[in-house]
């Protein structure tokens, strides 16, 4: 026994001094496990109370610039930007038609451009500033994170009230404020799935579904405009509605981070424990003295250099800005199957934001089947199957979801727009659950918001490409096919990630007793 393996490291070639470095921090620990009883003690109702108010700040407030469809609509309605086609009058543009509608809407390419550009600045500042407030949360908790972000979106929300067609340029600043301070909410709330010992996947699928879904809160605004209601009114109501953001900061969440609630270590569970006798003729003894090194924790650095994280960082950077271009360019391409026709633009418009709603549902079935891999795998007795293997399955199913859209949005058709709303709220989903849920698996909980932020920003740089696709959209012949192609090939590409993923665990099969985080630890045999 003396020579035999554990995290990957001979017992005999390690001293008693490096043996100590590598225990956590007593403290620590004894912190850690004082919290987790507590939440384990604590009235069930209030886990299940967190959750739901965390599905309902997510579903109002998380992903508002996604509904960037239902809001660039209402803009041109105001004449946002309709300055740029005052002195247009030919169609030059291989989208827009820079005409004069029925309705007295002026839209053409130079408009098309600049609300792009607006989008896109927003986006991009969303993920800049994502590893920022991960950072703020890792050192500062998780009210002090929350904090900046209520100021963000309220700052967001009151600027897209007041802005004006005389003070167009508010919409870089409005829209930017919104997502900044959007996607923090579901950043901060995801810790809530470490109250769940069982099921926390699907928490995680809940909380981003709910997040998929917010942008149907532009289409309550839009919808409200078309009645009546001005969106100096309907962005006001989401600002005072903000409170209940400002409630669960200091009422409802830690100031500090949730711990995640581990199941006994005496059974096989699936945090990944060591299996319970390696081998019957091994000394019980010598288990005890060895278990202690499966608990060490990688640091910070390690997590985010790690082949897996940056693997996962490339995935989500090709599939993002598949989704990033279809919401950018929504309007324009509406307008160019419909032939600039408001009412037709409108309706579609409309069904692509009702389809989102049920991202909450679609997520559900994201975190379920994540969930279902994840008891699959319980079983076996390698740590790094049971970490990585659950995650296979979800990461093909999105890839594939990005395949298939990629390939209708091939055929220019308003008969396939339908398909193409429901498609898209099944990737999205799909996308941003297995994101979120990957990185909760495989990381520890307190490294999950600046990872997260990590993931987002670096997805994000790629995804100040969909600005120069647009403008390649607009060049003739066939510019929108050129661009879709090339989307199509990326989205093949994206698949790399779950093969490897899945190769790198068959490898590790044989790797019993091995440290929790030894895929991670040991860089040099990283995936």
């Amino acid at each position: 026994m003396s020579n035999k393996k554990y995290g990957g490291v001979p017992r005999g070639e390690m001293t008693d001094k490096e043996l100590i470095q590598k225990q956590p921090d007593h403290n620590e620990q004894l912190k850690i496990k004082k919290v987790t009883e507590a939440q384990q003690t604590q009235s069930p109702w209030r886990k299940y109370l967190m959750a739901v108010w965390a599905v309902l700040e997510c579903l109002l407030f998380g992903g508002l610039v996604y509904g960037w469809g239902s809001l660039v609509f209402v803009f041109k309605k105001e004449g946002i930007y309709a300055e740029l086609c005052s002195h247009r009058g030919d169609n030059s543009s291989n989208i827009t038609i820079p005409a004069e509608n029925m309705s007295g809407v002026i839209s053409c390419r130079e408009q098309d451009e600049k609300l792009q550009l607006a989008f896109t600045v927003g986006t991009t500042l969303m993920t800049i500033s994502s590893p920022i407030l991960g950072h703020i949360q890792y050192t500062s908790g998780t009210r002090m994170a929350r904090i900046v972000l209520i100021c963000f979106f309220l700052c967001g929300s009151l600027v897209t009230a007041f802005l004006t067609t005389s003070t167009p340029w508010l919409v870089f600043l409005g829209l930017s404020c919104l997502a900044i301070g959007g996607l923090p909410i579901v950043i901060t709330n995801i810790q809530v799935a470490n109250l769940f010992a069982v099921g926390g996947s699907t928490v995680v699928g809940l909380l981003c579904g709910s997040f998929d879904a917010s942008a149907a809160v532009q289409l309550v605004v839009k919808i409200a405009y078309e009645n009546g209601i001005s969106r100096q009114y309907s962005y006001l109501f989401i600002s005072a509605l903000h409170v209940m953001v400002i409630f669960s900061t200091f009422v409802l969440l830690p100031k500090t981070f949730i711990p995640k609630v581990e199941p006994d270590k005496s059974d096989l569970d699936e945090a990944g424990e060591v299996v319970k006798a390696l081998n019957e003729n091994d000394n019980p003894a010598v288990h005890s003295e060895e278990l202690p090194l499966r608990d060490v924790k990688p640091s910070l650095l390690n997590c985010t250099l790690s082949r897996v994280f940056l693997s996962h960082v490339f995935w989500l950077s090709v599939l993002q800005l598949r989704f990033y271009y279809f919401i950018g360019t929504l309007n324009p391409w509406l307008n160019y199957i419909t032939n600039q026709e408001e009412s037709l633009v409108s309706h579609y418009t409309n069904a692509s934001l009702f389809t989102q709603l049920g991202g909450v549902l679609t997520s559900l079935f994201c975190g379920f089947i994540y969930d279902l891999e994840r008891r699959r795998n319980n079983s076996k007795p390698s740590i790094t199957e049971r970490r990585l293997q659950p995650s296979v399955v979800p990461l093909t199913l999105t890839s594939c979801l990005a395949l298939l859209l990629s390939c209708l949005v091939l055929v220019p058709s308003a008969e396939v727009l339908y398909v193409d709303f429901i498609v898209l709220t099944f990737f999205r989903s799909f996308m941003y659950g297995t994101a979120a849920a990957f990185l909760q698996m495989v990381f520890p909980a307190d490294y999950f918001g600046f990872l997260y932020g990590m993931l987002i920003v670096i997805s994000g740089v790629l995804g100040c490409v969909q600005y120069p696709l647009f403008i390649w959209l607009e060049t003739p012949p066939k510019g929108p096919q050129k661009v879709n192609i090339f989307l199509l090939v990326l989205m093949f590409v994206s698949l790399i990630h779950p093969i490897n993923i899945w190769l790198n665990t068959k490898r590790g099969a044989n790797n019993i007793a091995e440290s929790e985080y030894v895929f991670i630890a040991k860089r040099s045999k990283c995936f």
